[in-house]
């Protein structure tokens, strides 16, 4: 979830027309470098296709493959070549789509460059704006003083990247066992999964999260002995831990 998709639109770079060659794929003396001035990005190379982008997260198969057999090579600087089956799947129309991570907040662009030996050739720019995905939702605390404090965010400044939303909220409530920083970490967690599952329509309903405090209260034994001694056991018993609960339901005022 934490990964975003890059289709490298270039296939056309190696095809041939009336007025020059195209690039062959298997020339070696021809680089197509990636670099990043921060440095902060790594990327999977993939066999998805612009019609197939979303199978990363859709489809097991291809998820559970790129969990076990891909490699993620880190952007630095300096440039790090692309590897030649990727470049030679994206001659042939097969591919193109990389899947991108930032390890920070970066403003930086990716940059592609090519180059024929010590030549370059062409360079085009990705523009980034990349931050914390706690400015796409927003966050109520009922924790009172449990440390550390979590400060609300409701107003649209707090919320500075908050998609297009349709007239509906969805509410993520938890409390219970979940400690302030464990609230935020399951919290971010869950919108990112509820933003990758779109309708289809390009807007997303919004998403408040609300931190609750635990409520404990004792209730008398029952008066039955026999169930007195049964209640007592089942008390002995080891709890479950209620890590979060989504009410769909739920709304708050918009």
């Amino acid at each position: 979830m934490d990964w975003f998709p890059v289709y490298l639109n270039i296939s056309s770079l190696f095809q041939s027309n009336f007025l020059r060659a195209g690039i062959n794929y298997n020339d070696p003396t021809y680089q197509f470098v990636l670099s990043q001035a921060d440095g902060v990005l790594r990327f999977l190379t993939t066999d998805l296709t612009p019609t197939n982008y979303m199978n990363y997260l859709l489809d097991t198969n291809e998820s559970g493959t790129l969990a076990t057999w891909g490699v993620a090579f880190p952007v630095m600087p300096t440039g790090v070549a692309l590897p030649s089956y990727f470049i030679g799947n994206i001659a042939t129309h097969h591919g193109g789509i990389l899947l991108v991570e930032a390890a920070t907040n970066t403003t930086q662009p990716l940059v592609l460059t090519i180059y024929h030996g010590t030549n370059q050739i062409a360079q085009t720019s990705l523009y980034l704006s990349i931050s914390g995905v706690e400015q796409m939702f927003r966050h109520k605390n009922l924790l009172l003083n449990i440390p550390p404090a979590m400060p609300d965010r409701l107003t649209d400044a707090s919320v500075p990247n908050e998609p297009d939303t349709v007239d509906k909220n969805f509410v993520f409530l938890h409390g219970y066992n979940v400690l302030p920083n464990e609230a935020r970490g399951v919290a971010a967690d869950m919108y990112k999964r509820m933003y990758w599952s779109s309708d289809g329509s390009g807007q997303k309903p919004r998403q408040p999260q609300i931190s609750r405090p635990c409520l404990k209260v004792r209730q008398p034994w029952p008066q039955n002995p026999r169930r007195q001694r049964r209640s007592r056991a089942m008390s002995r018993r080891p709890q479950k831990k209620i890590r979060h609960t989504v009410h769909a339901d739920r709304t708050l005022p918009t």
